[in-house]
């Protein structure tokens, strides 16, 4: 399955529902951020307080975007749809594949 980034240049998110968690997020390149600051300008202040939870240190790039739940059974709902936010580090060059995990 191919992610395309969304219109506003930032990255598609798609997670599967199991149990009490949203796993398996996957994000590819977005937009780089010299720093976290540089990152953090852009935010709003809901925004801001949710990626300081998160416990981000270093440099990362921004992604954001919808999380499509998916039941135990395997059948798709798109009753549950989480905006998340987080940032994920760039690891020599490329663009990393990332498991993100979001508790009930």
């Amino acid at each position: 399955m191919s992610i395309r980034p969304p219109r506003n240049s930032l990255c598609r998110c798609i997670g599967a529902f199991a149990g009490h968690s949203t796993k398996i997020v996957a994000a590819r390149r977005a937009k780089h951020f010299a720093t976290l600051a540089d990152f953090e300008h852009h935010l709003n202040e809901s925004e801001r307080e949710g990626i300081q939870n998160l416990g981000v240190q270093s440099q990362f790039f921004v992604a954001q975007g919808e999380v499509k739940t998916e039941s135990v059974q395997g059948t798709r709902s798109e009753q549950s749809v989480y905006r998340v936010s987080t940032l994920l580090q760039r690891q020599e060059g490329k663009w990393p594949l990332v498991i993100w995990q979001r508790p009930d």
